[in-house]
């Protein structure tokens, strides 16, 4: 039986799940995130934030064959795009075909479980894959934190000779951070403090030794601020070994991405790699044919499958990854966290899967491009696109295809675009991406 897919852009809803809820100053800077929602299904209805530009699905249908049926704008004042969604759907609902209801999203809160609940009762609908079910939401959250995280990876640790976490110790209090970072800082090179929930990037600090003259009080004193600042109240807190993932020479960050069905079977959908230049500057993901050796590609896949099997176990559904840093010269692995959710590489590899099937890393390579910064005169999709088919034209018979994936950026006071390019392997389509991105910075 067909399903009708709703798939929702409920990024900044995610973020926040756990934080107490605060009215959206800027909403146009949490909504372009919302449209990988485009690319998590077919003949769907997407809801975002705000409208996208209806050129760039158009681009979609073209390029993809993407059907997007509708895409619907559902907000509240606080961010969340699931929470007025019921409203909304009491005219459409009785336009599809179908009541097997499929729900895609970054990752579920409480209000995408009630709003499953709601549409059952009032619609008759069922729900496939069922990823929300209220064991599998309080699952989520416990692996989604870095205090999970961490004893996950640790117990898969004792089976895997090459894989480690690193070491730190679990503080219960505000108190006991400074204590222990006052001791490890002195040990180590550089000690991370993560709170056992954050999002963004917040909730984490990394103090590294020599980067500056300032002394451990001064960094404890910036520490404390920032942990005001940021609302750090989720304890426990992790201190621990900082693990370099954007070092080029040999610490590189890797990650599994896979996905867990209703059944509790664990599926691999990819393996990235950060694509870093200049050393430390962060471009994006890269995945496929010539990112990484079959040797390495089956140690990450090993570790991902293992956790995927254990979040499995736990009650964990849908989509998950794991972050990690491979050391060339110890040929080992490092596991940093797990994010129970999509990642930053899922349009990527659901891009790959629509053109090239199961199995895709075999054959083909994908590099994504999160963030390229423009003119702001140049804050206009439809410049920009004319650059994008004229290089997909140019490069047709090499089998490499550039893919609009935000456009949204464009309207923001500092404007940027992101898209993927896959080719035959990742060589040519790092060519294509500096050429491309040269050609943007010219125009």
């Amino acid at each position: 039986m067909t399903s009708q897919i709703i798939s929702i852009g409920n990024m900044y809803e995610f973020n926040h799940r756990l934080f107490d809820p605060q009215p959206i100053i800027h909403p146009d800077n949490f909504a372009v995130s919302a449209e990988y929602a485009m690319f998590w299904g077919n003949n769907h209805i997407v809801v975002t934030p705000h409208v996208i530009n209806p050129q760039h699905i158009a681009d979609l249908q073209s390029l993809l064959d993407i059907q997007i049926t509708s895409n619907l704008v559902s907000v509240d004042q606080y961010g969340s795009v699931i929470a007025p969604l019921s409203d909304k759907f009491n005219g459409i609902v009785s336009t599809f075909s179908s009541t097997n209801i499929e729900v895609q999203s970054w990752g579920v809160t409480h209000q995408h479980y009630h709003f499953q609940r709601k549409m059952v009762e009032q619609y008759s609908a069922s729900f496939v894959p069922t990823f929300c079910l209220e064991p599998s939401y309080l699952a989520n959250i416990y692996c989604d934190s870095k205090v999970g995280s961490k004893l996950i990876l640790s117990e898969i640790a004792r089976r895997l000779p090459f894989f480690e976490v690193p070491q730190g110790l679990i503080a219960l209090t505000k108190e006991e951070v400074f204590a222990f970072a006052r001791i490890l800082y002195r040990q180590y090179k550089g000690l991370v403090i993560k709170a056992n929930h954050g999002h963004g990037g917040k909730q984490v600090v990394c103090l590294v030794q020599n980067l500056s003259n300032s002394t451990i009080e001064d960094e404890l004193r910036s520490l404390g601020e920032l942990m005001e600042m940021q609302d750090w109240h989720f304890a426990p807190y992790i201190l621990e070994d900082y693990i370099d993932d954007l070092d080029g020479n040999d610490g590189l960050g890797v990650s599994f991405d896979g996905e867990i069905d209703a059944n509790g079977q664990v599926y691999c959908k990819g393996i990235s790699r950060s694509y870093v230049v200049d050393s430390k500057t962060y471009v994006g993901v890269e995945m496929g044919q010539g990112v990484f050796s079959t040797e390495v590609f089956s140690m990450i896949r090993a570790v991902g499958e293992e956790t995927g099997q254990s979040l499995s176990k736990l009650g964990h559904r849908g989509w998950f990854d794991v972050d990690m840093v491979y050391r060339q010269s110890e040929h080992r692995i490092f596991g940093l966290e797990i994010n129970a959710r999509k990642s930053g590489g899922t349009q990527g590899i659901k891009i790959m899967e629509r053109v090239h099937g199961e199995y895709w890393w075999e054959r083909t390579a994908f590099l994504s491009v999160d963030k390229v910064f423009v003119e702001s005169n140049l804050s206009n999709y439809d410049l920009i696109r004319k650059k994008l088919w004229d290089f997909n034209q140019r490069y047709q018979n090499d089998q490499v295809v550039i893919i609009p994936v935000t456009s949204g950026g464009l309207i923001l006071k500092k404007p940027y675009f992101s898209y993927v390019i896959y080719a035959p392997d990742i060589s040519m389509a790092r060519k294509v991406q500096a050429e491309f991105d040269k050609t943007l910075s010219r125009i």
